[in-house]
């Protein structure tokens, strides 16, 4: 390869190329250029390719409220088979332990007021006997008669805020208080002819039964339209009977459809009826409770039975 530097490129070219044939030279000559040397240093990227994305990092797409909710739900297993191994393994005590510091619990013995025992007669003969009362003392005195006893018994004894409230209704009764006008006779007699609900046709030996065991406890009478059809403010409405599953019928009276309860002004206590929550009201009453009076005792009393 001496004495090439002295020869133009052609020449030097062609001497090589004369030489690379007679292998004194390993490999071919090349022409270089810019753009060769740009080709040839060019390397294309690799096509993309898919990535397989772990669990870890699909959770840190999702949203705070989708992480919160399955943080709540796990919180709540972790709960759930705490208080599961719990009550596998609870074994109640033989006898209950009386709580330490409290005093013993005394539970007053309620006065009965003397009851008057209910004597069997139809109901025909109750109905003749009160039309004949009413019809020679009047209605005051008939309400009087028929009151034997009172619902309430002696509240001398009962320490409570509504012991007012009660003994007004033992000697004075509810009172009723109505927004709207006498009803005139036409209106009356247009409530007797529609007569009661279609239920009461089916339940007519019940009715019969419970008005004559109602009159005999002397809680209701039974009279006859003639009767009382002159007595100031007389109002009519439907009685009907609602059927229960397992259980006696329930005889009612539907105020509402006759528009009484509309026409009723609210005058009672606002705390003498309360409806929802009852769990809410016992359960703040029991944690309200003064200590120092010994356990909370509850009673449920269904009035209808």
């Amino acid at each position: 390869m001496e004495g090439l530097d002295n020869f133009s490129p052609t020449q030097e070219w062609e001497g090589v190329s004369a030489l690379f044939e007679e292998e004194s030279v390993k490999e071919p000559p090349k022409k270089r250029s810019r753009l060769r040397a740009g080709a040839e240093a060019f390397r294309p990227k690799s096509p993309t390719t898919t990535k397989q994305v772990t669990p870890a990092l699909e959770a840190g797409k999702r949203s705070r409220e989708e992480l919160k909710a399955a943080s709540q739900k796990m919180q709540i297993r972790k709960v759930t088979a705490k208080l599961r191994a719990e009550a596998a393994s609870f074994r109640p005590s033989q006898k209950p332990k009386e709580p330490e510091g409290l005093p013993p619990v005394s539970v007053p013995t309620p006065k009965r007021a003397p009851r008057q025992e209910p004597t069997s007669m139809e109901l025909g003969e109750y109905v003749r006997e009160d039309a004949e009362l009413l019809k020679r003392v009047g209605w005051p005195d008939f309400v009087k008669h028929l009151r034997s006893r009172s619902d309430f018994a002696s509240l001398d004894e009962v320490h409570h805020p509504a012991r007012r409230l009660l003994n007004f209704y033992k000697h004075r009764g509810a009172p009723v208080k109505l927004a709207t006008e006498p009803w005139t006779s036409d209106r009356v007699h247009a409530a007797l002819n529609r007569g009661p609900h279609k239920s009461c046709a089916e339940y007519i030996e019940f009715l019969r039964e419970e008005f004559v065991d109602m009159r005999g406890k002397m809680q209701w009478t039974v009279l006859p339209i003639s009767a009382v059809q002159h007595l100031p403010g007389l109002r009519i409405s439907p009685p009907g009977v609602v059927p229960q599953r397992d259980r006696r019928p329930r005889w009612i009276v539907d105020y509402s459809f006759s528009g009484v309860n509309a026409d009723t002004l609210a005058i009672a206590a606002v705390d003498s009826m309360q409806f929802g929550h009852a769990l809410d009201r016992i359960l703040r009453e029991i944690l309200l409770s003064d200590p120092n009076m010994g356990p909370v005792q509850m009673l449920k009393v269904d009035i209808s039975d």
